[in-house]
């Protein structure tokens, strides 16, 4: 389940300098624990409702070990409705006072967040789930609403996100409710998709509404055979849906309606290429989760997330800003332009380059000779020098748990034509905990390719390490040292992209970047590279890194303030230039992380 279960060893991290900078206006509410007193919470709107209460010392000193916090809101309109830890405080009513109480559970897992992604009560909506579905069919993961008679759950959600995405997000919902057929029916009686939008769903309840599976009638032994052949030739009959679609070529090389524009054409071949090696790919990795979620989810293997003409059209585009990292000409990794003329990319990437000057010893430079290999399609590669100053510098661990590996990059000339500046398409919002994603990279430090793929949660985790270890048990060393080095910021999934793909941009079903693909658990089964899971670091934390790290750069700081997410969240302004502030973290030798960090 996804509800936040506090240990009594697990204690929240204070808040450092980066989130005190996102700090804004203020907001009030009020709680109450069990059946104590009321108290009064003046905090910051970007706060969350745990990060908003956990200094609070009635609440620290309440024994939550093995214990999941519900958090009500109150009667009337909010219908007693639990929200979940991370719910922006900004959506409390001043008045309202928050009922908190702890139930013991068996299992549970810590998603504790201090700080939310959006400030605006404007752009967020918030709507009610009943927590007994239509059916009999269980639609929470937890059993404690049920047990305690909580009738509704309230989710809050971005405007322009569907009806999936937001309950996906919120996570306290079984996955089976994800299934086509399942409806939101809201008080009018009225049944609504889950693709629907949330914009008009503000303070509207709903009903979950799953589809009961029935058994298919078995056809009689003694079926009359005309009727039998009658219905077989009326099958024959149904259009090939491998062949269903395509577009018609005619001689010129140019398609129908194209009017002697090649671009069009090359378009139409590329989408259809790509929509055979998405398929392809997915069919033949080895991940039970992808041919489960294929069969479940996606009838007949249809994933609609990978096969949407537009997605795949602006993936590619995007594709245009991903490089490979040369030093003295070999290839040693990946990456992308983040904003203007400046890269990102792995810092175990460039790792064995990094030295610093004895005339500067707080900075740190590159040696050898760097370059970025642009492939932008219709256009030949662009090679462009990379200036020996490293920007900004991360390997190491943080006092969150979080792990750093990461190295800001700057080009030694104007930004790359036809590029887009990734940091465009980033979503400052928590990272998805399930769905499909895209890798762009170049794994082996070849050809660009792409891989689409499904995130693992961390609630299977364990479970997809297992079974790695049942399935290989010539290599259970390397599968049982995966699990704890999975630190929080990490997202994993099963990928084919191995060495040379370390820096490569991770991007959501919806195309925002989400993260930097960075390693893996590999080991060689005789001469065949395997890995038992990968990940990617989340974008949020590098972000905040970098912006620690050249806040006294007023060249970049300005560069980044155009990005209006970035000016408003970490409150940019022109400051003073100092030389050689790009100050680095300290380097952690830490061997066991070496040795996984290996794409």
């Amino acid at each position: 389940m996804d509800h936040l279960c506090l240990k009594e060893e697990e204690k929240p991290s204070k808040i450092d300098a980066l989130q005190l900078n996102a700090e804004g206006k203020t907001h009030t509410f009020q709680f109450r624990i069990k059946s104590g007193e009321i108290n009064k919470v003046v905090c910051d709107t970007s706060k969350t409702v745990f990060g908003a209460i956990h200094d609070d010392d009635e609440f620290k000193s309440c024994n939550k070990e093995g214990k999941e916090i519900i958090i009500r809101r109150s009667k009337g309109q909010n219908h007693e409705a639990a929200v979940k830890t991370d719910f922006p405080c900004c959506l409390i009513e001043e008045d309202e006072t928050l009922q908190i109480n702890f139930y013991k559970v068996e299992k549970c897992a810590s998603t504790n967040q201090e700080t939310t992604t959006e400030t605006d009560p404007k752009s967020l909506v918030t709507f009610y789930i009943r927590t007994r579905g239509m059916t009999r069919k269980k639609i929470m993961k937890s059993s404690v609403f049920l047990e305690n008679n909580i009738d509704y759950v309230c989710v809050f959600a971005h405007k322009g996100d569907t009806f999936k995405k937001a309950l996906q997000h919120d996570g306290r919902f079984i996955d089976d409710i994800f299934d086509k057929a399942c409806k939101l029916v809201d008080d009018e009686k009225k049944n609504n998709q889950l693709n629907l939008k949330v914009d008009f769903s503000d303070g509207k309840k709903y009903e979950l509404k799953l589809n009961v599976k029935r058994k298919k009638p078995q056809v009689p032994a003694s079926s009359d055979k005309t009727e039998q052949k009658a219905i077989q030739e009326k099958k024959t009959k149904v259009t090939d849906p491998s062949t269903e679609g395509h577009a018609t070529q005619n001689t010129s090389g140019n398609s129908s309606g194209d009017s002697g524009n090649s671009f069009f054409t090359d378009i139409k071949n590329i989408l259809e290429t790509v929509l055979k090696d998405v398929l392809n790919q997915l069919k033949q990795q080895d991940n039970p989760q992808v041919q489960e979620f294929l069969q479940k989810d996606y009838d007949k293997g249809v994933v609609e997330c990978f096969t949407e003409v537009n997605k795949v059209r602006q993936i590619i585009e995007l594709s245009d800003s991903v490089c490979v990292i040369r030093v003295d000409d070999s290839p040693k990794g990946t990456g992308f332009l983040l904003f203007d003329r400046f890269i990102l990319t792995n810092a175990h990437v460039v790792k064995k380059f990094v030295y610093s000057p004895q005339e500067a010893p707080h900075t740190l430079k590159l040696s050898g000779t760097l370059t970025a290999k642009f492939e932008v399609f219709g256009s030949e590669a662009n090679i462009l020098p990379v200036k020996s100053d490293l920007i900004a510098y991360g390997f190491e661990d943080d006092d969150r748990r979080r792990w750093h590996d990461f190295a800001l990059l700057e080009l030694n000339t104007v930004k790359p034509d036809n590029c887009t500046e990734l940091l465009s398409c980033y979503k400052h919002a928590n990272s998805p905990k399930r769905g499909g994603i895209y890798i762009v990279g170049h794994p082996g430090c070849g050809v660009k390719k792409m891989d689409p793929c499904f995130i693992i949660g961390i609630e299977n985790q364990l479970q997809s390490i297992n079974k790695h270890i049942s399935e290989n048990v010539s290599c259970p060393y390397v599968s049982w040292g995966c699990w704890p080095y999975l630190h929080q910021n990490r997202i994993t999934y099963k990928s084919c992209f191995f060495h040379g793909s370390s820096g490569s941009p991770v991007f959501d079903e919806d195309c925002c970047l989400i993260g930097m693909h960075s390693g893996g658990f590999d080991y060689e089964e005789g001469e065949t590279p395997r890995s038992v899971i990968e990940f990617s670091y989340s974008m949020q934390p590098i972000l905040e890194s970098i912006i620690t790290q050249v806040n006294k750069r007023s060249d970049i700081l300005e560069l980044l303030s155009k990005f209006e997410f970035i000016k408003a969240i970490f409150k940019l302004g022109k400051i003073e230039d100092v030389y050689g502030a790009n100050v680095p973290n300290k380097e952690e030798q830490q061997s066991e992380d070496e040795k996984m960090e290996i794409n």
